[in-house]
């Protein structure tokens, strides 16, 4: 399917030059990469808020604690009747040791590749290895 989600970032999650920004922005480029597809994404602007009102009709990216314990990411959508996604807000787990470079040591989680993954429900796919291997390699 062809999609194009316009996506505000919270602020208080992902400072302005900071290595977590650089992370999800980079997280966010990586649909654009993949051969065939026609998924994009557009960095709208910044917001303090995030991703915490779901359903606003607007697309949010933050660290939350409304992501339960042993949950890395989740994705909030909201879908009209016909199938369309109306929003879709991502939230990371704001007690997790994230790595912020893509190499996270045996204590962490790699927020990029968790981000790729959480992005790919936000453009309303559901797991699939062939999605996964084609942004993370035989990181699935």
């Amino acid at each position: 399917p062809n999609a194009t989600q316009h996506t505000l970032i919270s602020t208080s999650s992902f400072p302005a030059g900071s290595a977590e920004l650089r992370m999800i922005q980079g997280s966010l480029e990586a649909w654009h990469a993949v051969q065939g597809s026609a998924f994009r994404f557009s960095y709208q602007s910044s917001s303090s808020s995030g991703a915490t009102d779901h359903g606003d009709r607007k697309n949010g990216v933050a660290f939350s604690s409304q992501v339960g314990d042993g949950t890395l990411g989740i994705t909030f959508s909201t879908d009209l009747t016909n199938g369309d996604r109306l929003s879709a807000d991502v939230l990371f787990n704001n007690r997790t040791n994230w790595s912020f470079d893509g190499s996270p040591t045996w204590q962490q989680y790699d927020l990029g590749s968790t981000a790729r993954h959480e992005f790919g429900h936000a453009l309303g796919l559901n797991h699939s290895n062939l999605g996964c291997q084609a942004l993370m390699g035989s990181g699935c």
